[in-house]
């Protein structure tokens, strides 16, 4: 039973396939409705066999888990370098809309997973997000430049 307190539970969800290969995890508060969006926009769906949620009492708490869940377990169609299934950005047969939310979906899974998160145009590397940590680490000895020749520097010796 959900707490009744917290207004918003939100469910972790997990798909299967019929091996029981996991295809994809996400979150939602209606998983009903997001399993019909899924089956209207993702050439993957027809794979899903089992359907696994579990309700948290927040967004907050799902949402880590989900990005727990996905760096740990590497679902096969999640986002977070993937590359069975890379974000594409606007003019790569997908909206604007979609491409928002999928760098919000990028960004999170940055923040809490600490991971660097790539994007990708037609399939190749064009940019990357990465944990603040990192960015001020790179910042505090010159810039990115300066941060990968001290890096190489530190392997050669």
């Amino acid at each position: 039973m959900l707490p009744v307190s917290d207004p918003n539970p939100t469910a972790i969800y997990r798909l299967f396939g019929a091996d029981g290969v996991l295809l994809y995890v996400g979150i939602s508060n209606d998983p009903p409705v997001r399993y019909k969006q899924h089956a209207g926009d993702k050439p993957w769906w027809h794979e899903v066999a089992t359907k696994v949620e579990e309700w948290q009492p927040d967004r907050a708490t799902a949402k880590r888990l989900e990005t727990k869940a996905i760096t740990t377990e590497s679902p096969r169609y999640n986002l977070l370098e993937s590359p069975n299934y890379p974000p594409k950005p606007p003019g790569d047969g997908m909206s604007v809309a979609e491409f928002r939310a999928q760098f919000s979906e990028t960004l999170a899974q940055t923040r809490y997973a600490g991971k660097i998160a790539f994007l990708y145009s037609r399939g190749k590397r064009v940019a990357a997000v990465v944990p603040v940590e990192l960015a001020e680490a790179a910042e505090a000895v010159g810039g990115p430049v300066a941060a990968v020749e001290i890096a190489r520097a530190a392997s050669n010796s």
